[in-house]
């Protein structure tokens, strides 16, 4: 094939595919499931098309003097491509990558198969194993119409109520304890949800803007997940055996909590291969299914405003809402402006922290009569 050239236009090619191989192997290293090779590659070849510019790909004037006359005439010498010169190329071929880019930021999978929103939704729902971990996990690559998912439409509404309460704790731990370092509170937690018929439960939630977390942050994110998915269990019939809590942010994994509802996870930091385990079958007959209903919210004028007393003395006027530990070491109150506290009860004085352990034997947390 002729290619027809000036000056030193050829460059741009070779920078160009030199800035691709760089972003496949940079890829490799921080993407190992490869979601985003195309994008990877696109990127590589886009940076190494304008570093071409801006050092070679520029213009020169020089000056050429007429052996007749003498006369000094002054001769801008570009670069081209049959013809076409070197700065619409770049623009051209920064098109064709963005437009690259912003198909498989878009869709998610766009060129690791072209596979829909749909058919990765059903594959994550009837397949086993790594294959349906990684139809989950590019489910929560980029917004859809649906934030929160699962292998069933009850999973689905667990989903979405470990994401709520995932981004209630996340918004308090901002507002209120200062912990948490970030932007967008309010932002969902896209989450997926998995039961299986061996009794295990697993989520997945992707945390907005967890890069901009400290490594503080994360550890009490993880330990809320846990928390949160523990108590759900508790709440399903028959009860998970095993549960797993995967944290990550937009590509990366912070971590993996797994292990017995309530218990101690075992924590697998920035992996996620633990999760594949808990990707088994799923059977509509042994599907666990919620006990009851959880009761709706109440506003704080629906219970009672009562005064509890912390270690120190000081007292908290509020309403007890519910505990928010499976093992019952802290509890969520109310108080009367609106403002949600989850305190443990290692901070109560005696005699609050027995009513509480009290209330929480006799299985009262919904229902309470009296307190200290």
């Amino acid at each position: 094939m002729l290619i027809v050239w000036k000056g030193n236009a050829p460059l741009l090619i070779l920078f160009a595919l030199l800035g691709a191989v760089v972003g496949v192997l940079v890829s490799g290293q921080v993407d190992p499931d490869r979601k985003y090779l195309v994008s990877a590659t696109a990127a590589g070849a886009l940076i190494g098309t304008w570093i071409y510019m801006f050092w070679l790909g520029k213009s020169k004037t020089y000056a050429v003097q007429d052996p007749n006359t003498g006369r000094v005439t002054h001769e801008k010498r570009g670069h081209s491509i049959y013809f076409i010169p070197v700065f619409v190329w770049a623009v051209f071929l920064s098109f064709i990558c963005g437009t690259l880019i912003f198909a498989e930021l878009k869709s998610g999978s766009f060129f690791t198969g072209g596979v829909p929103l749909e058919e990765l939704a059903e594959t994550a729902a009837k397949s086993t194993g790594s294959e349906a971990f990684k139809a989950a996990d590019s489910l929560l690559t980029t917004p859809a119409d649906e934030d929160f998912h699962g292998d069933g439409r009850d999973a689905k509404r667990l989903a979405r109520d470990f994401a709520k309460r995932m981004q209630a704790f996340r918004k308090m731990a901002v507002e209120e304890k200062g912990v948490i370092k970030s932007t967008s509170p309010d932002a969902d937690f896209l989450t997926y949800c998995r039961v299986t018929a061996d009794r295990k439960l697993v989520f997945i939630t992707r945390v907005p803007g967890l890069r901009k977390f400290t490594d503080e942050a994360k550890t009490v994110m993880g330990k809320a997940g846990w928390n949160i998915a523990s108590e759900i269990a508790h709440t399903l019939n028959p009860r998970p055996e095993a549960i797993a809590v995967g944290i990550r942010g937009i590509t990366l994994y912070s971590e993996v909590l797994e292990g017995p509802p309530g218990g101690q996870p075992k924590r697998h930091e920035k992996s996620s291969d633990a999760l594949h385990d808990y990707f088994t079958a799923v059977t509509e007959e042994r599907k666990p299914e919620p006990i009851a209903k959880q009761e709706p919210e109440t506003t704080p004028m629906e219970k009672e405003m009562l005064e509890w007393t912390s270690s120190d003395g000081r007292t908290l006027e509020a309403v007890f809402v519910r505990f928010t530990t499976a093992d019952g070491s802290e509890a969520e109150f109310r108080r009367e402006d609106g403002k949600v506290y989850n305190i443990p009860l290692s901070r109560f004085d005696e005699g609050t922290q027995a009513t509480l352990r009290g209330m929480f034997r006799d299985g009262e947390s919904n229902d309470r009569t009296s307190a200290n």
